[in-house]
């Protein structure tokens, strides 16, 4: 009985860790790693910003996937898409604009989203995960308000 107990408490731990995966939902097109030129190049062709969206779209974190996917939706139709990985910034990190790099540094908590007019040089609006979860609402209205057209 008790190597019966064990082995469905074992099987209920397991399951349990493969339900809790999260994943983070990124637009079809979305340019992944350093290929900035292209991003510049699609937002200039598609008059729109560029969104940076730094986190890991592997996370486990439900609070991390749940904040990413919200950062994503409130922009999807205005922007074409660049994830950076938080766990590969050494591949890419001296080749992101600088005015990025900067928002993206101030932080310390992904998911971390940046906003950049269509030459990337200049920083529309950004959010991250500290600002989020201190006030939803609030933080996702003050990050879309500079975006409005």
């Amino acid at each position: 009985m008790k190597t019966k107990l064990s082995l469905l408490f074992q099987l209920v731990l397991t399951s349990g860790v493969f339900a809790a995966g999260a994943v983070v939902d990124l637009p079809r097109g979305t340019i992944e790693g350093a290929d900035f030129a292209k991003a510049q190049e699609l937002a200039t062709t598609e008059k729109k910003n560029i969104a940076y969206i730094y986190t890991d779209k592997a996370t486990t974190c439900p609070l991390c996937e749940g904040a990413s996917n919200e950062f994503i939706k409130s922009v999807r139709s205005k922007s074409v898409f660049v994830y950076l990985d938080s766990k590969a910034a050494s591949t890419y990190w001296g080749k992101l604009p600088a005015p990025v790099r900067d928002t993206i540094a101030k932080s310390k908590i992904i998911p971390i989203m940046v906003v950049t007019s269509a030459d990337g040089k200049t920083v529309l609006s950004s959010i991250n995960y500290e600002t989020y979860a201190k006030d939803t609402k609030a933080s996702l209205r003050d990050f879309k308000k500079p975006l409005k057209d």
